[in-house]
């Protein structure tokens, strides 16, 4: 998912590059356009801030908290991926303070972590995506900060030396939150605040669970119809996902971060510009915490986030000296495709100056959905058809177990060997419920096919 948004952000990277610095919204063009595409594709909540340096120049707010008031620009959702941005934060308020040094390897000071190359993996390695660590399977980040070193240790390799490529590792992250405790004798929630968020007066961006009454309720997705679903905490996987914030105290806080590279900010000048630097000279590339793209002279940063039920984007442009946070409270892969997706684009545009062209349904919607319908009328005629003619074979009994069969138990150990491990059945009906139910429409229907061909090959009276 973040090569696609890099790529689509390149893609309009000609158009930003035109833009003035932004002193003012149209927010009757801006409400109407979110409405529409929040109607159009039935999203459940969306909060957005749109900010230049000095102050937040709008917000819109849609849909209930779990608290059932409604959702404006305090409201706190989960983030996903975008927790890295504020992770680096915090890694970077270390390195200002003196107590770490980025190009140390990172056993120096956490002497647990074993890896063939660790005499050679640097923080800033870790910060880049450059570490050169994959995982054998997914690691979910279930537990503590030192289980999921341990995790590290015994199931990820080193494809590469240190240094030599960007591979985008959610483990990276999680090291970097077990480093902030280890050299601050705090946890990584209590630095955080200590730190950053504190004086800054932020209230509403939580390094560990959030405030419930204000949160925003998760939701899946099924045929383009949301429906509830609580969020999984995994304090493991906090500083690589698990972040929560709203857009409110997120703008104000990427408000601090364009003032620090002014000179004006909590972080200090050259902290900044040093985190928005890259490894190699690619139009994008990750800096830390940031995915960069180049734009002629200038650049832009961005980054995505998805859970289960949540999604997040975070653009900013130093050169332009504006940015926008949007989050709303959707998961599953096909709302990627769908609302989130024209949200962000179109906001980039109409911030850009560029009129927003408002498409019918993503076609991968109408690929999936026509599939799904497609299988279960022929579940169901091959079902009813079977009951009419009562015919039996051998054959057909074998060919109908083994496909049921092979759904039921050799799926979920397929995805395992596709994805590394880490795939259940839960998983699946998280990131795509209509697969989930897909497949167990065949594995039914299937069996109860076999199971009535077995009665008609040996003549039981009950299925005469």
């Amino acid at each position: 998912m973040f090569k696609k948004i890099a790529i689509f952000l390149l893609f309009i990277s000609a158009i930003t590059s035109t833009l003035c610095a932004l002193e003012q919204i149209d927010e009757t063009q801006f409400d109407s356009f979110v409405r529409r595409i929040i109607e159009k594709y039935k999203i459940p909540g969306v909060s957005i801030a749109v900010f230049n340096a000095n102050e937040i120049l709008y917000t819109f707010g849609d849909g209930k908290t779990i608290g059932k008031t409604a959702i404006d620009s305090d409201t706190v959702f989960y983030l996903g991926s975008t927790s890295k941005t504020l992770t680096a934060l915090a890694i970077l308020k270390l390195y200002e303070q003196g107590k770490i040094d980025l190009d140390v390897p990172y056993n120096r000071y956490v002497p647990e972590f074993t890896s063939p190359y660790a005499e050679q993996l640097t923080i800033r390695h870790l910060l880049h995506h450059r570490s050169g660590l994959a995982s054998r399977e997914l690691l979910l980040g279930e537990n503590s900060f030192k289980e999921e070193l341990k995790s590290i240790n015994q199931k990820c390799v080193s494809t590469i030396p240190p240094g030599e490529r960007y591979i985008y590792f959610n483990g990276n992250y999680r090291l970097l939150g077990l480093l902030a405790e280890e050299v601050s004798g705090m946890e990584f929630e209590d630095y955080m605040r200590r730190e950053i968020l504190s004086p800054l007066e932020l209230e509403n961006i939580y390094a560990g669970l959030p405030s419930v009454k204000n949160s925003a309720q998760g939701h899946g997705r099924f045929f383009g119809i949301p429906f509830c679903r609580n969020q999984v905490y995994r304090p493991g996987a906090l500083t690589s996902g698990y972040f929560s914030a709203s857009t409110g105290d997120l703008g104000r806080l990427l408000i601090n971060i364009l003032q620090s590279y002014e000179g004006n900010g909590i972080f200090r000048h050259d902290t900044i510009a040093e985190s928005w630097t890259v490894m190699d000279n690619e139009d994008e590339s990750y800096a830390m915490g940031w995915l960069k793209i180049r734009d002629g002279d200038s650049f832009f940063l961005v980054h995505g986030g998805a859970l289960e039920n949540f999604q997040s984007f975070l653009y900013l442009n130093p050169d332009k000296q504006f940015g926008f946070v949007l989050l709303i409270n959707q998961g599953g892969l096909l709302s990627t495709y769908g609302g989130f997706s024209s949200l962000r684009a179109g906001l980039i545009n109409m911030l850009s100056g560029v009129a927003t062209e408002e498409k019918v349904l993503n076609p991968i919607f109408y690929i999936v959905y026509g599939i799904f319908v497609l299988i279960f009328f022929l579940e169901l005629f091959l079902f009813f058809r079977l009951l009419k003619k009562k015919e039996s074979s051998l054959a057909g009994i074998i060919i109908e177990s083994a496909l049921s069969l092979f759904f039921l138990l050799g799926f979920i150990p397929l995805m395992n060997r596709i994805m590394g491990g880490g795939a259940n059945w839960r998983f699946i009906g998280n990131i795509l419920p209509e697969l989930f139910v897909l497949l167990w429409i065949i594995i039914i229907f299937g069996l109860a096919r076999a199971l009535i061909k077995i009665g008609y090959l040996f003549h039981f009276p009950k299925v005469r």
